[in-house]
């Protein structure tokens, strides 16, 4: 390395060097932590900047594989990457990135079979797959499947014959002892080795006891995988008010992450689309959320036995088979659910009751009639409706006569419970979870003289047990033996007499799910007293702190959980900021906790200092006894971005282009002052901002970067600005720019200091209105102008909608409605604001989509009006066509302009830093 810079400081680097630099540039990468990797290169260099060329690295490189069979970066990563992608995969494992891979194996432990671990190919599929729950690096770099499955196959083989094939020793070697030295990291990584030398002398346990994951020839085929996963929802009832016997309904949705394992296509999918679910009330489910462990829905309504219950916004045929196939609701319209002891009603899918036991009856077919054995209770779901059954010890002929009325059945009483360890979830009815690291056991005890017990399992990896011998009221145990990752289910049997004259007394199936050990999983914390879900489950650190992430804390209430959080320039070093937060009474909810980080940390002046330099932040949850909560929020990395520091005399900022695009980028500024004038300037390697700020954008071919410059603040007079935007023709070409515009103000990246958000609001809210002139018109404008300068500018206002005779009403209705409509979801107001279209004629009442036209328009003329920056990617290359609409149904866009003003107005106008107007953050 010495001589490499030796001979750079002076002269150009030297084709008979190639190789050396080969080796040189790698060692770079794999001290490589995230940070610029081209500036450490520069730093670490001297005479680079002068005498390198990128593009010569890459050429080596190519070299190197065309004449020594080196490793073709692939993967979007590489293509977006294409320079940097080359070291940094030649140095195998870069150190940031060694403690999360230790961690997922670890994780995946109880997964791994001698065939799996037979094929590095399979493995490294295997492995990322499970990468969706990892930093952004991480799974850039887990797009090398097949060096991660080298990798992660001789890491878990290290020592043993042919291990040295897969990676050379001296590299591993260096690889183990850097893991070594972090305890955490050492003992996964012990853990995951003696779990895979166990695995690997057993053909057929691990996965699905099937192997690795391999290609579904056919969907039948698949849906026999899923089913063994066991990704079927179900049902529970909570009280909500028990002195009025009010219950509401909940769809749990089982964890979906066992599928990556099965199906790695379906990764982008499920870790990158939202989710509905049928019959919820509010937003779709974030992204990744399905991943992250068992979630509790509200319905508002019970879904059709024909309807999907989850709909992703992405999805492909096999998906799409699967969730129709195995994500329904089985056929009512009676449903049975037995009130266990935890308070809760759980699914009793047998729809037989027990003596001495409580039971809630669902009928969605329509009312229950109420008997001596029936109370009615207020199911708070449209669609259904409920009774209270409390059994006596002892069925007499009126009782039986009315189970019979209510399509329930009963059965003689066998009882099942865990024995040994304690299962992770029991609900006393016969469905249970497991880690995949336990070997269940069970307790089975009859109540009544039988001759025989017969204990089965459908998947046939136990053989039927058979007991003659059978004591009533005394418990039998019987072991299973580990069983892999996915859903078992247990059949047990009761029969009088032998031989040919066998009568079933009873029967009873116990639903076994086993899943992986999870130490720690973002998003979500251990099941426990103290319990903390993020939105989205890995937020980065801008999300963070631009308040893009939601947190809610739950656990005991009235008990206070206590927050810090640090900011880190590197990884390894002392913390630049770090703050610990008055302690919140449990439990804590989204908007709660925006408004505490905003106001203990975000308007720190020592965090605001070092947030524009920091790499990540930890957060910190503790609540003493209850437990304790990490999440690391790691700043989003991209091929082409800005970097901002602050000096004495103002701001720099610094383009970084790791992207390896031949080249230059276009770089411009749009002040504060006029934000749809575009100012071009001359490439440099860094810019000096005028005092006055602004936001510098960045473009190549398929790239784009831009950053909000805040402005020096040093009296009143800096602290705010009137933006000026000129007067043009009304045509679609000045909407589309002003939308686009609009849409780079939005994106941008928003440093530390407070008045950079504050500028940005001023002009993002100065463009809505521009756009809502030049849709709408100058008479428009001019009345809105006037009616913010009133104190009931907002009912002189509807006058302005339409002047028509035909149309007077549609201000005074939408006045009306917006009172209850203030309180409601942004979509149920797309909703209300299409129905009131066609209704009143306002919106075309044909179209290629028929009613999906009403509301995809009224959703594109809402979100116009109250969120110009966020609609180009929304509407997509459906932007043109839709504006054009817009722009000759003025009425219906003024309208809804009409209708996001007068929420804000009912809500005080106060918006969270999310929005520009009271309520109305879109997802």
């Amino acid at each position: 390395m010495t001589a490499v810079r030796s001979h750079i400081s002076e002269h150009p680097p030297s084709s008979d060097h190639w190789l050396a630099w080969i080796v040189y540039s790698s060692e770079l990468g794999y001290r490589y932590s995230g940070d610029e990797y081209w500036q450490t290169f520069e730093q670490a260099t001297p005479g680079w900047v002068l005498n390198g060329d990128r593009s010569w690295i890459r050429d080596c490189f190519r070299r190197f594989h065309r004449d020594m069979g080196g490793v073709v970066p692939s993967g979007p990563w590489a293509k977006h990457f294409s320079i940097i992608c080359w070291p940094i995969t030649h140095a195998i494992l870069p150190k940031d990135l060694q403690r999360q891979f230790a961690r997922i194996l670890y994780e995946l432990r109880h997964s791994f079979s001698k065939e799996l671990l037979e094929s590095p190919a399979t493995l490294g599929e295997f492995v990322a797959s499970r990468s969706w729950n990892t930093t952004s690096r991480f799974r850039n770099f887990a797009q090398e499947t097949r060096l991660v499955g080298q990798i992660a196959a001789a890491l878990l083989e290290q020592g043993e014959p042919g291990s040295d094939s897969l990676i050379h020793p001296i590299a591993l070697r260096r690889i183990g002892q850097d893991l070594d030295r972090e305890r955490r990291a050492r003992e996964w990584l012990r853990d995951a080795r003696r779990i895979a030398s166990e695995r690997a002398q057993v053909r057929g346990l691990g996965m699905l006891g099937r192997g690795a994951p391999s290609a579904i020839d056919r969907p039948e085929e698949a849906k026999v995988e899923a089913a063994a996963l066991g990704i079927e929802p179900r049902l529970v009832l909570r009280p909500t008010d028990r002195q009025r016997d009010s219950w509401e309904a909940l769809l749990e949705i089982p964890d979906l992450s066992h599928l990556l394992g099965r199906f790695p296509q379906m990764r982008e999918i499920l870790t990158g689309s939202r989710c509905v679910v049928a019959g919820g009330s509010g937003r779709p489910l974030a992204r990744g959320r399905c991943l992250h462990g068992a979630q509790r829905i509200t319905l508002t309504r019970w879904p059709r036995s024909d309807e999907l219950l989850l709909q992703f916004e992405q999805t492909d045929a096999l998906l799409e088979y699967l969730l129709r196939t195995d994500c329904l609701l089985r056929p009512g319209p009676i449903w049975l659910f037995r009130i266990a002891s935890d308070g809760l009603a759980y699914e009793v899918r047998s729809v037989r009751v027990r003596p001495g036991e409580r039971y809630i009856v669902v009928n969605t077919s329509g009312p229950i009639v109420s008997t001596s054995h029936t109370r009615s209770i207020n199911l708070q779901c449209d669609g259904a409706d409920g009774a209270l059954l409390d059994l006596p010890s002892a069925f007499t002929a009126d009782l039986e006569e009315t189970l019979r009325n209510l399509g329930v059945g009963h059965a003689k009483r066998i009882e099942v419970w865990p024995a040994g360890l304690s299962a992770v979830e029991w609900d006393g009815e016969g469905h249970g979870e497991w880690l995949a690291s336990e070997q269940p056991c069970l307790a089975i005890c009859v109540d009544h003289p039988v001759d025989g017990l017969l204990v089965t399992m459908g998947d046939g990896l136990v053989p039927p047990l058979e007991f003659t011998s059978i004591t009533p009221g005394v418990p039998l145990f019987v072991e299973l033996p580990k069983l892999p990752v996915g859903l078992h289910r247990v059949h047990l049997s009761t029969r009088l007499g032998s031989g040919t004259d066998n009568v079933a007394l009873g029967e009873l199936e116990v639903v076994m799910r086993i899943r992986e050990s999870r130490p720690w999983s973002p998003g979500v914390s251990p099941h426990g007293p103290l319990v903390v879900r993020m939105e989205p489950a890995e937020p980065s650190l801008e999300q963070m702190w631009d308040g893009h992430a939601e947190v809610t804390i739950r656990g005991p209430v009235g008990r206070n959980v206590a927050s810090t959080i640090s900011l880190f320039e590197r990884e390894g070093h002392r913390a630049t900021a770090e703050k610990k937060f008055p302690p919140m009474p449990l439990p804590v909810y989204a908007e709660a906790w925006r408004s505490h980080f905003d106001r203990h940390f975000r308007r720190n002046k020592r965090a605001e200092s070092s947030y524009d330099a920091a790499r990540f932040c930890e957060l910190t949850f503790s609540a003493d006894e209850l437990g304790e909560f990490t999440l690391r929020c790691e700043r989003a990395f991209a091929p082409l971005r800005w970097a901002l520091r602050r000096r004495q005399e103002g701001y720099v900022v610094r383009l970084l282009d790791d992207s390896g695009v031949d080249g230059q980028p276009k770089i411009t500024r749009f002040p504060f002052e006029t934000p749809l004038n575009e100012e071009e300037i001359a490439t440099a390697p860094e810019f000096k901002a005028p005092r006055s700020g602004g936001m510098y954008v960045a473009k190549l071919p398929q790239l784009t970067a831009a950053i909000i410059v805040p402005p020096v603040v040093q009296g009143l007079e800096d602290l705010g600005i009137t933006p000026t935007i000129d007067l043009e023709s009304r045509s679609l070409e000045a909407v589309i720019r002003t939308l686009a515009i609009s849409h780079l103000w939005q994106r941008a990246k928003l440093p530390g200091e407070f008045f950079s958000a504050m500028r940005r609001r001023d002009v993002l809210l100065a463009l809505g209105d521009h756009a809502m002139r030049l849709l709408c018109g100058d008479k428009w404008a001019r009345a809105e102008l006037a009616a913010r300068k009133r104190k009931n500018g907002i009912t002189q206002l509807k006058c302005a909608v339409s002047r028509r005779r035909d149309e007077v009403a549609v201000a005074i209705i939408l006045e009306k409605e917006s009172v209850d409509l203030a309180t409601k979801t942004c979509r149920e107001r797309v909703a209300s604001l299409a129905s009131f279209g066609t209704r009143y004629n306002l919106l075309p009442t044909t179209g290629p989509a028929g009613e999906t036209d009403a509301r995809w328009l009224s959703e594109l003329a809402l979100r116009i009006a109250s969120d110009v920056g966020g609609v180009e990617t929304w509407a997509g290359e459906r932007l043109r066509s839709g504006v054009t609409q817009l722009m000759e149904l003025t009425t219906f866009a003024k309208g809804a302009r009409f209708l996001v003003l007068s929420i804000d107005s009912h809500r005080l106008s106060k918006a969270r830093p999310t929005e520009l107007y009271a309520g109305w953050e879109w997802e």
